[in-house]
């Protein structure tokens, strides 16, 4: 404790600590008020020495963050100029850059000055919706450049193009169905392959509207309410004539069958007949290389001690020759 009469040790000055930007931390000495010109004793002398060399590290300190932070402008401004934003052919295109999602990692600065590229965080982070709305727009626009080209759109290409049209349309604030509509508008059949608008029956898409996500369902998009061609996929042709049974001109036999178990016996359509359940009773010789004469699928059934009479059809191919 100082005793009366004497001034305190340190009486024009407040010292308080606060972290310098990326420097050690040092003491920020703030003077109150200037010390008098003639100190009173040799103490007092003392002390001004020692404040007027925390007054030249402080400016020292202050003069190396200045001199950092101009370094930090230089090079993002460098950047920039480098990479401008939207240049097609560098990957940033529809306005997609780096320094246009900068997230802040905290304040970096004691002052309000502009902020740098070292006070911010280039990487950007796409929730899983955004990643599928940027696939879909680099499919269709893949699939807008071939046909630009004069090449016809095959079905994923037709599928990215229509999604794409619908998704602009509901970020531009359309309604449910102008939505449909920018949908069905995107292609006719004359942009596709052959074949491509009987494949695309259908095109579900969840688009946010101005109501909420709504799922748009786009039935036959391309073909506009058109008959399909015959000759798309999955079309069937009929033979000309009335058809015919198969292996109606192949040898056929019948034969008496008894049932000599006292369990229920089942045989298959295409079961070769003599090696059936022994328990049957019937000539197995003259049933070698026949079988039950039913539908594919098919089967008869004997219950314990029942006889009947079945037809019997000759195998085809080489192994029924």
């Amino acid at each position: 404790m100082p005793s009366e009469g004497r001034q305190p040790a340190v009486p024009f000055l407040g010292i308080r600590s606060q972290p310098i930007v990326d420097l050690p931390q040092r003491l920020d000495v703030q003077l109150m008020k200037p010390l008098p010109p003639h100190a009173p004793n040799a103490h007092q002398a003392g002390l001004a020495e020692r404040v007027e060399v925390l007054r030249h590290r402080l400016a020292r300190d202050r003069q190396a963050i200045g001199e950092r932070r101009d370094r930090g402008r230089t090079t993002a401004t460098q950047a920039v100029h480098e990479h401008p934003p939207g240049r097609i052919g560098d990957g940033l295109e529809d306005g997609i850059h780096p320094f246009n999602n900068m997230q802040p990692r905290g304040c970096m600065s004691t002052d309000d000055s502009e902020p740098t590229l070292a006070d911010y965080d280039p990487g950007m982070r796409l929730t899983p919706g955004e990643e599928e709305r940027l696939l879909i727009f680099t499919a269709a626009e893949l699939a807008r450049r071939r046909r630009g080209r004069g090449l016809p759109l095959a079905q994923p290409e037709a599928v990215a193009v229509i999604c794409d049209a619908m998704l602009e349309a509901a970020r531009d604030g359309a309604s449910y169905e102008e939505v449909e509509a920018a949908g069905r508008a995107a292609l006719t059949a004359d942009d596709v392959m052959p074949g491509v608008r009987e494949l695309i029956d259908q095109v579900r898409l969840e688009v946010p509207v101005g109501d909420g996500t709504r799922l748009v369902v786009l039935l036959d998009p391309i073909g506009d309410g058109a008959a399909p061609s015959v000759d798309g996929p999955g079309a069937i042709h009929q033979a000309d004539g009335s058809p015919q049974p198969a292996g109606a001109d192949r040898e056929r036999t019948t034969l008496v069958v008894r049932n000599g178990s006292r369990r229920v016996v089942r045989v298959s359509s295409h079961y070769p007949f003599e090696r059936v359940n022994p328990r049957l009773e019937f000539d197995r010789q003259a049933a070698a290389g026949f079988r039950l004469d039913l539908p594919s699928g098919g089967s008869l059934r004997w219950a314990p001690g029942e006889t009947r009479e079945v037809t019997l059809v000759r195998f085809g191919g080489e192994a029924g020759g």
